[in-house]
């Protein structure tokens, strides 16, 4: 931004402003609408088991427990850790790998 800057001290002109923006790309988390889609891996003993896990979110990593006798491939629905727009919410979506 031309002319935003501090003031030169011996001079009676204005520098620059240089903004640099660094977008958080998380790889981990797909979007769609106002739902999110992650997954997590699971050994075949954890699976049967049960298990706390932890997931990716936008805003960082969450626990969840994955109830014993998961299948490959199921989907778990975390009601209310979507995005959220105002009074609405969308949904997590987490697929189990085994």
């Amino acid at each position: 931004m031309k002319g935003r800057g501090n003031q030169h001290p011996k001079k009676f002109y204005y520098g620059d402003v240089y903004i640099k923006l660094k977008i958080n790309n998380k790889p981990l988390v797909r979007v769609d609408g106002m739902n999110t889609f992650s997954s997590v891996k699971l050994s075949i003993s954890d699976a049967i088991l049960g298990k706390v896990v932890e997931y990716a979110t936008l805003k960082g990593n969450k626990n969840y427990y994955v109830e014993k006798g998961v299948s490959d491939n199921e989907e778990i629905i975390i009601k209310g850790e979507g995005i959220k727009k105002g009074h609405k919410s969308g949904d997590h979506y987490l697929k189990i790998q085994i």
